[in-house]
């Protein structure tokens, strides 16, 4: 299989952010080099879902680091314990009270009890910190997630995977011949010029039908009857517009697809399966229309829809990559 993070291309969500400045794609960018995932609880909790969903416990296990809810630290002090720990990971760390210096720093940094002496500051983290610093040093580079997160994504693919219209698309394996599942896809194509990159989540071949349906899992705080809202308010109509467009292009590492593009088989419209993280609805399908791939290609700059904000899309974001690239104009 083929490593998504090794290929060397742009990707629509790094691309997306020079729709908000130049500035924003370079730290997205500069992100992305330096392999740094976002720490965000909602970004880690939809990577969490959709692991389980398309990925070995293999793959799980080595990714995550699942840890108690009480690990007897309040947030401050959990923030400059990992603080202190991510500064000294690559130097081996030994014990917490090994780092005065960094505590310090850290405690600064957080506006952790200002008022008192330095010394009893340090004393204080140590006495308090040192256990949690512990857990850490066995968790490694893993993503810690904590038991009732845990539960919490185990019951959203429960819900995927029993729920009457999203179950067919959220099993592990497809006991049915004629369908066939490829998880994890990675799309490579070049437009305008540029090399771009995608990862699908997944892709599901009805073999009687000859269609291919790409499918994006998303997790979402929110009521899943407002999906709508954030999918223009994240703008995934331009994730789904890249996808739909690198498919139709696709240098495919997949043999099997690019056998079954030769075949005649149709691309079917992408689908969002969506679950709310606290379940208080079912999950919903939802299917990406005709227009929203547009706005998403195209924008609807000064064009009629029912989208009131003005929104660019993937050809603007291509435009302006292509201008701060040629004239080295990074700051507006």
């Amino acid at each position: 299989m083929i490593d998504y993070k090794t290929i060397s291309a742009l990707n629509q969500s790094t691309l997306k952010q020079i729709l908000i400045s130049p500035k924003a794609y370079v730290e997205a960018k500069e992100r992305q080099e330096a392999r740094v995932e976002s720490s965000e609880q909602h970004f880690v909790f939809g990577s969490l879902v959709d692991m389980m969903l398309t990925e070995s416990k293999e793959a799980f296990d080595k990714k995550y680091a699942v840890i108690p809810d009480d690990t007897g630290v309040s947030e401050t002090i959990a923030k400059i314990v990992k603080g202190v720990y991510d500064e000294m990971y690559e130097k081996t760390p030994t014990a917490l009270e090994d780092y005065p210096e960094e505590i310090l720093n850290h405690c600064n940094y957080e506006l952790y009890q200002s008022r008192w002496k330095d010394e009893t500051r340090f004393k204080k983290i140590v006495e308090q910190g040192s256990k949690y610093f512990d857990i850490l040093k066995k968790c490694g580079t893993k993503t810690i997630i904590t038991e009732s997160e845990y539960a919490k994504a185990v019951n959203c693919v429960m819900a995927l995977r029993s729920d009457k219209h999203t179950s067919k698309y959220c099993q592990k394996k497809s006991n049915d011949p004629k369908i066939e599942i490829i998880d994890k896809h990675v799309v490579v194509f070049e437009h305008e010029g540029l090399e771009f990159k995608g990862e699908i989540d997944r892709i599901i071949i009805d073999h009687i039908k000859k269609t291919i349906t790409p499918i994006d899992f998303k997790t979402t705080s929110k009521s899943v009857l407002n999906f709508e809202n954030s999918f223009w308010h994240f703008r995934y109509d331009f994730q789904a517009a890249v996808y739909t467009l690198g498919l139709t292009k696709d240098k495919s590492y997949d043999d099997r697809l690019k056998s079954y593009y030769h075949e005649g088989y149709s691309f079917k419209p992408m689908l969002y399966i969506v679950v709310e993280t606290f379940l208080k609805n079912p999950p919903m399908v939802f299917e990406i229309s005709k227009e929203a791939i547009n706005i998403g290609l195209y924008g609807n700059v000064n064009k009629s829809s029912r989208i009131k904000e003005n929104l660019e899309g993937f050809y603007q974001a291509i435009k302006r990559f292509k201008y701060a690239t040629e004239y080295d104009a990074w700051d507006y």
